[in-house]
């Protein structure tokens, strides 16, 4: 792709520059020429490179005159940052460099980025890919969350059954991509798979993890380690059961997504010796000096019926289960502190109701804030805690960068429902409200997260991060008000050449003249008045289409969503399977049952949702009946209560939840059709 040079008018700090050729990525907090011309011949080798112990340990100035270039700095880590500032300066200028003088520094010192190897794993060679790519936009923690309920990754010598019986689930659930042309322009498309065939053992050696540290070193890049602890631990619970809450009922890793109950056993004194014997081991690994032990999402049901916590609870005056888990937390930061560490905890340590907020401030933790993310940073500081800022999503976007970025016809299946796009990650304030200056100081900084249900391969991890990472990367560097969306998304265009000289895969939906795919129309699409029942031996496939919004029913692994586009995939086509007289269990080409749980729909109310499982034992039944206001549509009820029908709750708009409400709600409207497609 041709190099494109972008001029800038820069007033920054007050200093007016005059128009300069540069895309640096984060924008430097001051820049002003040295004079008109540029630098034709130069050498790195010729570089001169001053200390100066007046600079913060991030802060270089990078000084580029006719006579040649001066980098000033106090540490290794800006001259480090200088160089990739210059970098990125002699990509856009091979004719010469352009005279400036560079003063910058970061506006946070924590600006992450959170992979998640537990639900899928990722080669040594990609975790170094995406630790070159937070180098050159000057990210400086890698955030490697190495455990959770489906998958354990982390080398223990004192617990080799983490490694083989924890690193190892009996089917997996991914979304694998490929890259397409149409009409001159170029996508990337993708459904997502189910496989009952055996994942892994996959984990990295201790010798692996030192070896991530040192290449996360050279590039100025510390590495926070995570075991999500006492809730999302199934992998070490399927592994060692006795340290969980119902020894007699051994869990099994789990290959689908979701909150398991089956959490540690935090009343056990062995299960709380197991946890901290993992950590001395990784504490030994990890020079950074803080470590994460998770802490989200853990249910207290089964601490409620184990004799242990109950007495646990009685001896320590509870009200509360919950607390449990903050007297948990606490004994961990103890003994991680005799380590020379600190802790990090999710925000449910400090938000979920009955959580001994006092005690969490003895902890030291640092709360990393994704759900409630404002409020829950608010929190934090005015309990005297730091925080870091990873909204998961707010409309329009956050900085959960493993959801789906759009939902245009073809995009890759996934978490979120498309609307988290590269404009409304770039545009997030991290920072909202009011704060006085002790509480702003608390507020360290920024991180992009990013989880794994959907995301198995390399270049669907690489196109869902790349570009929203570097929006994260600016948000952590510049100041707000020096960040502007359409001076972005240009000098965003001058780096696509590095990114693709290096095969990295991004996506394309941010960029100018991109227009999305067209979308196909069903082949003699024919409503379907009678759908007939059929077996799984020879299945009669129709899709479901609600007519309000004109959208699909479809299932992307155990969730299930509209869609409001046509996608001619198994994930759209769902069989009536018998179930006695009439009533029938709804069956999926993707290879779920209709099944449900309870939760919180896109508008905000509570419910009864549908989902998707594997086992036809847990599907539920439904019957057909007529939609009382339009005997053109059918609406599909559970038989235990025919008042009510598959609605799309939230709206009718593609993504919308799909549950249940009253059968003369118009969203309850829904017709069978065929088609000549076959997946």
């Amino acid at each position: 792709m041709k190099k494109l040079l972008l001029t800038i008018a820069l007033v920054i700090a007050g200093m007016t520059a005059r128009s300069q050729s540069t895309s640096i990525i984060p924008i430097p907090q001051k820049m002003v020429e040295n004079a008109g011309g540029k630098l034709e011949k130069w050498s790195s080798k010729k570089i001169k490179y001053a200390k100066d112990k007046k600079l913060a340990e991030e802060a270089y100035v990078l000084d580029i005159t006719a006579k040649g270039i001066t980098i000033k700095s106090s540490t290794e880590k800006g001259k480090f940052y200088a160089l990739q500032t210059l970098n990125q300066l002699s990509e856009t200028n091979p004719d010469g460099l352009p005279l400036l003088r560079i003063e910058d520094e970061p506006r946070f010192g924590y600006r992450g980025f959170m992979l998640d190897v537990s639900r899928h794993f990722f080669s040594m060679d990609e975790l170094k890919k995406i630790l070159d790519l937070m180098a050159r936009y000057k990210m400086n923690v890698f955030h490697w969350h190495l455990t959770d309920d489906q998958g354990w990754r982390a080398e223990i010598k004192k617990y080799p059954k983490l490694t083989t019986i924890g690193a190892t689930r009996a089917g997996n659930y991914d979304t694998p991509i490929r890259q397409i042309e149409e009409n001159g322009q170029v996508y990337w498309t993708g459904n997502g798979v189910k496989t009952n065939e055996q994942y892994g053992p996959y984990f990295y050696t201790q010798d692996e993890m030192r070896e991530i540290v040192t290449y996360a070193k050279e590039r100025q890049i510390e590495v926070l380690p995570e075991i999500d602890m006492p809730g999302h631990i199934v992998s070490a619970m399927a592994a060692y059961p006795e340290y969980c809450c119902h020894p007699e009922r051994t869990p099994q890793v789990w290959s689908g997504g979701g909150i398991s109950g089956d959490v540690l056993n935090v009343a056990n004194p062995k299960a709380v010796d197991f946890a901290k014997d993992i950590l001395a081991e990784l504490c030994d690994i990890f020079p950074y000096p803080y470590i994460h032990i998770g802490g989200d999402e853990c249910p207290t049901n089964q601490w409620e019926t184990n004799p242990q916590c109950q007495q646990r609870y009685k001896e320590l005056g509870l009200k509360s289960y919950r607390a449990l888990q903050t007297h948990f937390i606490k004994e961990i930061a103890d003994f991680v502190r005799t380590k020379g560490k600190q802790i990090v905890c999710w925000n449910e340590c400090i938000i979920a109701d009955g959580t001994d907020t006092e005690l969490m401030k003895e902890t030291g933790a640092t709360i990393m804030s994704w759900i409630y993310c404002q409020s829950s940073v608010r929190k934090a500081v005015e309990m005297g805690m730091p925080a870091i800022v990873t909204e998961y999503h707010t409309q329009g976007g956050g900085y959960y960068i493993n959801r789906r970025l759009s939902n245009e016809y073809g995009e890759p299946t996934g978490a979120g429902y498309g609307d988290d796009p590269v404009e409304g990650c770039y545009k997030y304030v991290p920072v909202q409200g009011n704060y006085t200056d002790g509480q702003l100081s608390l507020i360290k900084g920024v991180q992009g997260t990013f989880w794994t249900e959907h995301v198995g391969t390399n270049e669907y991890l690489e196109y869902l991060a790349i570009p929203r990472l570097m929006c994260v990367a600016e948000a952590g560097w510049s100041r707000q008000d020096q960040k502007d969306w359409p001076a972005f998304r240009t000098r965003l265009m001058n780096h696509l050449p590095w990114l693709e000289s290096h095969n990295y895969v991004y996506s394309r939906h941010w960029m100018p003249g991109y227009t999305p795919r067209i979308e196909p129309k069903p082949l003699n699409e024919q409503l379907a008045p009678q759908p007939q029942q059929s077996s799984l031996e020879a299945p009669k496939w129709y899709r479901i289409k609600f007519a309000a919004g004109r959208t699909y029913l479809q299932v992307n692994g155990p969730n299930l969503s509209t869609t409001a586009l046509f996608q001619n995939d198994k994930s759209q086509y769902f069989a009536l399977i018998p179930a006695g007289d009439s009533n029938f269990k709804l069956y999926c080409a993707s290879g779920y049952w209709l099944s449900t749980k309870s939760g919180t729909s896109t508008n905000g109310a509570e419910g009864v949702f549908l989902c998707g499982t594997e086992d036809a034992a847990e599907a539920l039944t439904f019957c057909i009946q007529q939609h009382p206001g339009d005997a053109t549509c059918q609406v599909i009820s559970p038989v235990t209560d025919k008042s009510k029908g598959f609605n799309t709750w939230g709206g009718n708009n593609a993504g919308s939840n799909i549950g249940f409400w009253d059968i003369s709600d118009n969203n309850d409207k829904l017709n069978f059709t065929t088609d000549e497609y076959r997946f």
